[in-house]
């Protein structure tokens, strides 16, 4: 009963027109929002804090750098969106299968879980997948492993080693910040 109540709130959602309408809105708001505050600190920092950066951060940080996002990872909109936990899941499928979800499949994702927990976005993966794939299970877990999402404060990310996948980078793992750990069979 509980996946059919979930799949019926999923089918309920906006129009995609009316959500990339929403999307364009909320990222020119958050873009001006970014513009209007910078502080002095390092996406390191940030990261270690379970804190996003903003554009302004983003853009001060990386000059003569690749831009976030730009590399082999998934930014999936965290830079202007609250995106973090869809991210994570798109990450994850990029390590275990080698398949990349797109901006707009996270943004998809993201809209249909919003900023609910991360049980809350599995449960709706589970239902309508990403990028084309549904995972096979999911389970919290003890051990941190190549593609397990992690709960941070206020923040998800995905290991790969000893290194966290957020904002589009590799950032180091602080193992004593993970909330929670989810490893997602895809």
């Amino acid at each position: 009963m509980k996946a059919a109540a979930t799949k019926a709130a999923i089918l309920a959602k906006d129009t995609p027109a009316q959500r990339a309408l929403a999307h364009k809105k909320a990222s020119a708001a958050a873009h001006k929002a970014a513009t209007t505050r910078a502080k002095d600190v390092t996406l390191f920092e940030l990261a270690h804090k379970g804190k996003k950066p903003t554009g302004t951060q983003l853009s001060a940080f990386t000059k003569g750098l690749a831009r976030p996002g730009s590399g082999p990872w998934i930014l999936g909109g965290n830079d202007e969106f609250d995106s973090c936990v869809a991210t994570a899941f798109a990450n994850s499928l990029l390590l275990a299968t080698g398949r990349r979800a797109t901006e707009d499949d996270v943004l998809e994702l993201f809209d249909i879980t919003g900023l609910g927990t991360i049980l809350e976005g599995l449960e709706a993966l589970m239902i309508v997948g990403l990028a084309g794939c549904r995972p096979k299970s999911f389970a919290m877990t003890d051990v941190i492993g190549s593609g397990t999402v992690l709960g941070l404060p206020a923040h998800a990310a995905t290991a790969d080693g000893d290194c966290l996948i957020t904002w589009g980078d590799k950032v180091p793992l602080d193992p004593r910040q993970v909330d929670q750990a989810w490893s997602i069979e895809w």
